[in-house]
Formats: structure tokens, sequence, C-alpha cells
């Protein structure tokens, strides 16, 4: 009768090979972090926006931010003027909040196709009130002029007002446009450029440190604003997760000598 026994030395080549596939296929689900970018190196580790979830929004478009409107925890402020940012959205409408000392104009971009496209809602000081247009940009860059915008329209509110050496202003901008489709669950190449000392008027272009290069992320419904947040701007610590990579990995190590000792007590 032929001894059908298997070579322990032939499977034990065979778990040589699997342990570090399985090593391999876990370790990155582990470790990973959610990153902010796109295809483009110009979003690659950028700061990510998020648009908390509201059904029932509770923004007002009426040119005044109040307490309660949008979460400060997930507010930006752009380092060269101090001019904040806030998103929010109900699964139809993008909210978005500005505020800072006067300036002059705030281009808020966003590309649904890794950036290829990218609308853009121009917010800008005409001689003594703010107006508020949209540009399209066909190929996003340093130096990026706007087009104009045909088909559906992103903006349905906006409002500003002007006090005591501020500027604030709010829109309510529509999720599926001509030149974008938004949904929860995705981060979208983003565009914040800001300017406080050019001259009045709408700008026909953005180039240099005034452009800043990010992400945004509309949240779904049920999900953490805090840990959110933490995950897409990389702020979880890896050690948990290293540990587990480690005692999983002694845990397969001990698998595998317990098989090849009992493989070579039969």
């Amino acid at each position: 009768m032929t001894d059908r026994r298997a070579d322990p030395h032939s499977a034990c080549w065979k778990w040589l090979l699997v342990v570090p596939m399985i090593l391999m296929a876990l370790s990155p689900a582990l470790c990973a972090t959610v990153s902010a970018q796109s295809e483009e190196d110009l979003f690659s580790g950028v700061t990510t926006l998020v648009a908390p979830y509201s059904k029932n929004s509770p923004v007002s478009v009426d040119g005044v931010i109040t307490g309660g409107e949008f979460d400060s925890n997930v507010t930006w402020t752009t380092p060269d003027t101090d001019i904040s940012i806030s998103l929010l959205h109900d699964n139809d409408s993008l909210y978005v909040g500005i505020s800072g000392a006067s300036w002059s104009w705030v281009a808020f971009g966003i590309s649904s196709d890794s950036a290829t496209t990218m609308g853009f809602v121009l917010i800008a000081n005409i001689g003594t009130v703010f107006e508020v247009e949209e540009g399209l940009v066909t190929n996003v860059s340093d130096n990026m002029v706007f087009q104009p915008v045909t088909g559906q329209g992103a903006v349905r509110e906006f409002e500003y007002s002007s006090s005591g050496g501020n500027t604030t202003a709010e829109l309510q901008l529509a999720l599926v446009t001509s030149v974008w489709s938004l949904e929860p669950g995705v981060v979208y190449p983003t565009v914040v450029a800001t300017n406080r000392t050019a001259p009045t008027g709408i700008p026909t272009g953005v180039s240099g440190d005034q452009v800043h290069f990010m992400g945004s992320y509309l949240l779904r419904q049920g999900d953490s604003v805090k840990n959110v947040n933490e995950l897409l701007n990389g702020n979880i610590n890896p050690i948990p997760s290293l540990i587990a990579v480690g005692i999983l990995s002694i845990g397969i190590v001990a698998i595998f000598i317990e098989f090849v000792v009992r493989r070579q007590k039969q």
C-alpha cells in the first residue's frame, strides 16, 4: 500500500510562501489610513475639508454665520489670509460658509472627475458690493484661467455681510451640476484660492501662493465627524495597528511551527 503521507519538507516550503503572502495582504488593511488625494500630484497628501451631514440643514443663507450653523471642528483657515471655510450638506445641497478680515475675493472649486475639469464659485468685491459668479477650469494646475460655465449652474443662494472689518459669505450649491456631480463617501479634489489685496472685480484666474490644493469629503449619514476628520487628515496613531500586525505575525509563525512539528512526528 502506497504511503500517502505529506512530505513535511514540502509542506514547510508551502507555508514559508503562504505566511508572507498573508502578512502582505493583511498588513496594509491594518495599517492604512485614508489619504485625501487624487491621481494628480497636486492633490497628494493634502488637507481635506469635511462636510458634515444634516438632514435638515441649520444654515440660513443670510450672510451671517451663527452658532450651530457650521461645525467649528472641521473649519479650515487659509494660512496666508486667515479666511475660514466651512462646509455642510443635506444630500441635495452643499452649504459653504466663508469668513475673515475684509477680503477682495475667494474662489472655491471642486472636481468630480479626478481634477480633469473643475467648477469654481467666485465671490468677489465689485466696487461697493460682493457678487458671485461661476467659472470652469479644464486643466487644473498651479496657474488656472477661468472659462464661462454653460448648462446647469451650481449657485442656488448667496448672501454676504460686512461688519467691523470682516466679510462673511454664505452659499447654497447644488450637488449635481453641469460641471460636477457630488455624493457622500468620496474625496473630491478641491481648490480654495483667496486674496485680500487684489483690485476689486471677479478674477480671471488664480495662480501662485494664493492657490491651496485640498480635498472635500461629504460625510455619509451616521459618520462620526471627529473620526472621519482624523482619518482623512492623517491624525490616527499607527502604533496600535503595528502592534496588531506584530501579534498576528507571531500567531501565524506559531501555527506554522506547530504544523511542521506535528507533520514530522507522523
